[in-house]
């Protein structure tokens, strides 16, 4: 079992492969690899295999469960292929920035003692992620369809990128100071068992705030990612499913007004009905 386990990344690793030979069109009659032609950026490829390797090595000399890791490679090789495919003059530069990710990934692990010290400032990380989520919605500018970009010359930035990883942070320090009032609840609303409204108050915070950005960023994907990490690390964090409920009523109220206030998002779900 133990050796099935450490031997399911490789497999994961291998799938991606075998995704990225696919789009070089493997197995098809007279399929040649050239690599001069299919692989102009070999180079900054090999700079992401080399991160990535190290990577891996790095967090399993420290014990740490492999498998996530190698999905979020596979993932990334995805997402490269997509690119790829979608947007090729764009690629070379994702190419970059997933090897600066994967760099970035690979400091964290060095430097994680220290960087778990935030974890003793949930407030502070709250209101980092609140500001973070808050800018495009105030000063971003409209990319696709979906004003979730800050612009600065000719460089743009997702902002909600590194809310996620604040969203993380804080949502964990938060359950972990207050999971004893959080679990144990102080007042019974019909059939939900609640804590006091001051400790739930920043999660529902959050919450409106995944809506929000929903309404008024067009970005329906982030505004389900964030809302539903909220949930699940709030659920896995309590192990209760009162907030789940609470949670489900919340996004299907918000839900329900947006479609008949906003007309985009009459359109978007008209797409999702009749595609």
């Amino acid at each position: 079992m133990m050796l099935k386990t450490r031997l399911a990344p490789l497999g994961i690793l291998l799938c991606g492969l075998g995704v990225l030979l696919l789009k070089h069109g493997a197995g098809q009659p007279g399929w040649h690899f050239d690599w001069q032609r299919d692989l102009p950026y070999l180079p900054d490829l090999g700079v992401l295999v080399l991160c990535g390797a190290a990577g891996y090595i790095l967090a399993a000399r420290r014990h740490l469960d492999t498998v996530p890791l190698a999905l979020a490679y596979t993932l990334l090789a995805v997402g490269l292929i997509e690119v790829a495919r979608l947007k090729p003059d764009l690629f070379a530069a994702q190419l970059r920035w997933a090897c600066v990710g994967t760099a970035a990934w690979m400091l964290v692990l060095l430097f994680w003692a220290r960087l778990r010290r935030m974890l003793a400032y949930p407030y502070v990380l709250g209101a980092a992620t609140t500001i973070v989520l808050l800018l495009p919605l105030l000063f971003g500018v409209s990319i696709g369809g979906n004003k979730n970009w800050l612009a600065f010359g000719a460089f743009s930035v997702q902002p909600s990128e590194f809310g996620k990883i604040l969203l993380v942070f804080f949502l964990a320090a938060y359950l972990a100071d207050h999971h004893a009032v959080l679990t144990l609840p102080a007042r019974r609303v019909a059939f939900l068992h609640l804590p006091p409204v001051r400790f739930i108050a920043p999660l529902v915070a959050l919450w409106g705030l995944s809506v929000l950005m929903f309404v008024i960023a067009h970005d329906l994907g982030a505004a389900l990612f964030f809302f539903g990490m909220a949930v699940v690390m709030t659920y896995m964090g309590t192990g209760r499913k009162s907030y789940v409920f609470l949670a489900g009523v919340f996004i299907l109220a918000a839900a329900a007004l947006s479609y008949m206030l906003f007309g985009h998002v009459r359109v978007r779900f008209d797409i999702w009905m009749h595609p």
